[in-house]
């Protein structure tokens, strides 16, 4: 017995020796910052700092389809790749803002609150890259009547300038003389109006002018505190990347480009030109192409917000496609584009395309013929860059109703529904051939060869390239039909993937060139060079549709009809 309770307590002096060793060694550690374990804490939950990502809250919501890119589908994935590139969970933020008003506010907010911490507190210095702080910005933009069909990435321009100031001022001015011409050209020809509806017509246009004025203020204001927060943040160590729109008179420490309207315009007349040869076309055997331009026009009648969107759209798709209508190798069936067309001429292929019928009225307008007797008949058409999926998808049902027959299936003879289910199955790939001419019994294959066309000569009802944007779910199934050519996204998993690691680079202080991303390249922003972030959009079509949207996560096979 005397022997157990000497070794127990032998036991008890021996743990208490260790006990207190460990606090001796814990007192020396914390003094030195030496610790093994404090150090593999800070190294995998603290060195990379913070990360606050503030973003825009409504994605883009429509009755007819969803375009895959949104807001709340990319902040997560930021999230999942921050967090693979050592921030912890507790250090980062996410915070969405339904008007720049609100966006603004927050942030201001947070950047306030983070310089009186480290005034107030034994914070660690922003240059330590524990105390390191990066804010991702997506300023929040009224999506426009236009763009909102592209998805929530559509770059849109964001002011705050003075000069936008007094051209609004004169605008309003201009607009103010045409009313007063226009009423005082009615007041002549119209003496009879009474002096009550002009009353009430004058003090209408008032109200609406207040409104106006007082929406324009509230806008400017928002847009000049958030710019000043964000100066007040990069002034305070803190580092800030822009993502899809830039902010006048505010350079970024990166900006991370989505999509432009002119991109999305050249991708799809690229696909177009690439898909129909045209480089093999000739003026005697051309291409007939349509372009169908939506945009919403201004309460009279004249290009409203929406115009800078469109007009960007078509230069993207004549930068590519007009060299092909001056040199005759493409023409319009309508007539709307010709060999004199420029790229200020957009307005002669823009309608207003918010509802279906609308997109429905405009393709009968152009692919309608009537002869003497008022029999109608289609005309030959070979492509048809419809812009946008809500457009492509009207297109679609109107080929139908116009009775143009057949698909990519029939202009891809090697192309069938099973071959396509196969390849997004992963068992073969789908080989493409190029698309024959109606004028022609042969064609060459994308390869050069010729190989036997499947149209007639005199086939004027063969169905065209469709081409369009924004990957809606509701869409997809007509690109394995066949019936849409393309349709066109964002690559929303690298964007984020190659931003997490910008944030990191940022945070630790290192040249973000080290990163090695062959999408980063310097641009001109607010008048400096930044890093600026540009992954190449996506096409998609029925040959990549598995590794582009099923393998990605970003659709099932079910979304695609299959």
């Amino acid at each position: 017995m005397a022997l157990e309770r000497f070794r127990t307590a032998t036991r008890l002096a021996a743990g208490a020796l260790a006990l207190s060793l460990l606090a001796t060694a814990a007192a020396c550690s914390s003094g030195t910052g030496s610790s093994s374990q404090a150090s593999t804490s800070s190294s995998s939950t603290q060195t990379a700092g913070k990360v606050a990502v503030f973003t825009p809250s409504d994605s883009v919501t429509l009755s007819t389809g969803v375009p895959l890119n949104r807001w709340d589908e990319w902040v997560p994935k930021l999230t999942e790749d921050l967090e693979a590139n050592g921030f912890a969970k507790d250090d980062i933020s996410t915070t969405t803002s339904s008007s720049i008003e609100d966006q603004s506010q927050q942030i201001q907010d947070y950047v306030v609150d983070h310089v009186n911490s480290t005034k107030d507190e034994d914070y660690a210095d922003a240059d330590d890259e524990a105390g390191a702080v990066t804010l991702v910005v997506a300023p929040v933009v009224d999506a426009d009547e236009t763009s909102k069909y592209y998805g929530d990435f559509a770059t849109q321009p964001v002011s705050t300038a003075d000069e936008d100031d007094s051209s609004s001022s004169s605008s309003s001015s201009s607009s103010s003389s045409a009313s007063t011409s226009s009423s005082s050209s009615a007041s002549a020809s119209s003496s009879s109006t009474s002096s009550s509806e002009e009353s009430s017509s004058s003090s209408d246009q008032s109200a609406d002018d207040s409104a106006s004025a007082s929406a324009d203020a509230t806008l400017t204001s928002s847009m000049k505190r958030l710019v000043s927060a964000l100066t007040l943040a990069k002034n305070a160590g803190i580092h800030v990347v822009l993502v899809s729109d830039t902010l006048d008179g505010f350079a970024p420490d990166a900006y991370v480009q989505m999509s432009t309207a002119s991109l999305i315009g050249e991708l799809q007349a690229q696909k177009l030109a690439d898909k129909l040869q045209l480089d093999k076309a000739t003026a005697d055997d051309p291409k007939t192409i349509e372009v169908l331009l939506p945009y919403t026009a201004g309460s009279d009648g004249d290009a409203g917000d929406d115009a800078a969107f469109a007009k960007d759209l078509f230069a993207g798709v004549w930068s590519v496609l007009g060299p092909y209508f001056q040199s005759g190798q493409a023409v319009s069936a309508s007539g709307t584009l010709t060999k004199t067309t420029t790229a200020d001429d957009w307005k002669n292929v823009a309608f207003d395309a918010q509802k279906s019928d609308q997109v429905a009225d405009e393709l009968r307008s152009r692919l309608e013929s009537k002869d003497k007797d008022g029999d109608s008949s289609t005309v030959a058409i070979d492509g048809i860059v419809a812009m946008n999926d809500f457009v492509a998808s009207a297109v679609v049902d109107e080929l139908t109703k116009l009775g143009y027959t057949g698909s990519a299936a029939d202009i891809n003879p090697s192309i069938s529904i099973s071959g396509i289910i196969d390849s997004l199955s992963g068992k073969k790939d789908v080989e493409r051939e190029a698309v024959p001419s109606p004028s022609s019994s042969s064609s060459a294959t994308a390869d050069g060869d010729s190989s036997s066309s499947s149209a007639s000569t005199d086939d004027s009802s063969q169905w065209p390239i469709v081409t369009g944007y924004g990957a809606y779910v509701s869409d997809i199934p007509n690109i394995v039909d066949g019936k849409q050519w393309m349709t066109g996204l964002e690559n929303r998993d690298a964007i984020a993937a190659d931003t997490a690691q910008i944030c990191l680079s940022l945070n630790q202080q290192t040249a973000l060139s080290s990163l090695g991303l062959d999408s980063l390249k310097n641009t001109t922003v607010s008048g400096s060079l930044v890093p600026t972030l540009a992954v190449p959009l996506v096409a998609v079509s029925a040959g990549n549709l598995k590794t582009a949207l099923i393998d990605p996560g970003y659709i099932s096979l079910a979304d695609a009809g299959l």
